[in-house]
């Protein structure tokens, strides 16, 4: 059913910008070596169709390194990546639809360490071939 009274109105948790910008640096003196950075910003967005209550707008910032690299004649990268180094508060975002309307905020700082699959799926055929297989996880820091 469409209410006459919401038309021109933003919908609800939909910021009225997103924008976001990645950079890739190569350390020449560190042959696979990369630093890594990204900026995004999202407007601020209605929590309520009538627009009476807001969420603002936030910037984060994530950093990190990659290093690429051959094991086992298999290309392999290996990553480590810090989300939000600067420590922002913000809300992420707010589900209209689910109860209670609660705004849901962004994650502290937290970092990742990931290393690419096709090596460890390699990896892993070779432990299965020696009847000892390898369990892995993902880890957050």
């Amino acid at each position: 059913m469409i209410n006459p009274s919401l038309n021109g109105m933003r919908p609800t948790n939909v910021p009225d910008l997103i924008v976001r910008a990645n950079g890739v640096y190569r350390i020449a003196g560190v042959p696979g070596l990369s630093l890594l950075g990204t900026v995004s910003y999202e407007g601020s967005r209605s929590v309520l169709p009538d627009e009476s209550i807001t969420l603002p707008a936030w910037t984060r910032v994530d950093l990190g390194l990659t290093y690429e690299t051959r094991l086992m004649g298999q290309p392999n990268t290996w990553s480590l990546t810090v989300d939000n180094v600067a420590n922002r508060r913000y809300f992420k975002e707010s589900p209209y639809q689910v109860w209670p309307r609660l705004p849901l905020p962004g994650a502290p700082p937290h970092g990742q360490i990931g290393r690419s699959d096709l090596v460890l799926r390699n990896f892993e055929k070779i432990c299965a071939r020696q009847g000892r297989p390898l369990k892995t996880q993902k880890m957050t820091l």
